[in-house]
C-alpha cells in the first residue's frame, strides 16, 4: 500500500482559502443581506491584498451597516432583518433582561489567569451552555414587544463590562483597554454610501 502524504499547501493556496473564508464572513456574518446566499462584489477589492485588511476600521463599518439595517427594518413593512444580527443579539443579551437565556452554570466565563493579551472577549460569556426554555417560548413576537415597551432606563445595563474593567487586573484583553479612548468617540461610521453618525 502506498503511503500518500498530503503535500503542504502553497502560499497562493493559503491566500485563496483565506480570501474565501473572509468573503464568507462578509456575506454571512458582517454584511449579511436578505439574499442569504450571495456576497456583493464590492467587497472583493478589500481581499485582493490580504495585508491591507488591517488598515480599515471594520468595527465601525459593521456598526454602520447594522444601524442602517435597523433603520430599514423598522421603516419598511417587512419581516426581514439583515446585517450583523449576532452582534445585535449579543448587545441585547448583555444589556436587556428581555429574551436573555439563562446560563446553566456560572453567569460569567471562566476567565482563568491568562496574560493580558489572552483574556477572552466580552462576548465570550455567551459561549457557555444556556437554557433557552422560558415561560414565554410560545408567546410569539407580541410578548417581546410588550416586554420591551415596559422597559425603564434603570432596567437596562448600559455598561455591562464595568465590573470587568474595575477588577485588578482588568479582565479584558489589552487591545480593548488600549482603545478605551475611542469608546465614546463621536465620529461618522462609513460603509460605502452609508454614513452613520455615532
Amino acid at each position: 500500500m502506498l503511503n500518500t502524504k498530503p503535500s503542504e499547501p502553497t502560499e497562493e493556496q493559503i491566500c485563496q482559502y483565506t480570501r474565501a473564508y473572509v468573503l464568507d464572513l462578509f456575506g454571512s456574518m458582517f454584511f449579511a443581506d436578505s439574499s442569504r446566499d450571495s456576497v456583493p462584489a464590492m467587497y472583493l477589492q478589500f481581499i485582493q491584498d490580504l495585508d491591507s485588511l488591517e488598515q480599515y476600521n471594520w468595527g465601525g463599518v459593521v456598526l454602520a451597516y447594522l444601524y442602517i439595517s435597523l433603520c430599514v427594518a423598522v421603516q419598511r413593512k417587512t419581516k426581514l432583518m439583515s446585517g450583523p444580527t449576532v452582534l445585535l443579539q449579543h448587545w441585547c443579551w448583555s444589556r436587556l433582561p428581555t429574551g436573555r437565556p439563562r446560563p446553566l452554570n456560572d453567569w460569567s466565563p471562566n476567565w482563568g489567569n491568562p496574560n493580558e493579551h489572552e483574556y477572552p472577549a466580552f462576548g465570550d460569556k455567551w459561549c457557555c451552555l444556556h437554557d433557552y426554555r422560558q415561560g414565554h417560548n410560545w408567546s410569539g413576537v407580541s410578548y417581546f414587544r410588550n416586554e420591551l415597551q415596559k422597559l425603564e432606563d434603570y432596567m437596562v445595563k448600559w455598561e455591562p463590562y464595568n465590573a470587568l474593567l474595575n477588577q485588578i487586573p482588568c479582565k479584558l484583553p489589552l487591545r480593548v483597554i488600549d482603545e478605551r479612548g475611542v469608546w465614546l468617540a463621536r465620529v461618522p461610521l462609513v460603509h460605502f454610501w452609508i454614513i452613520e453618525h455615532y
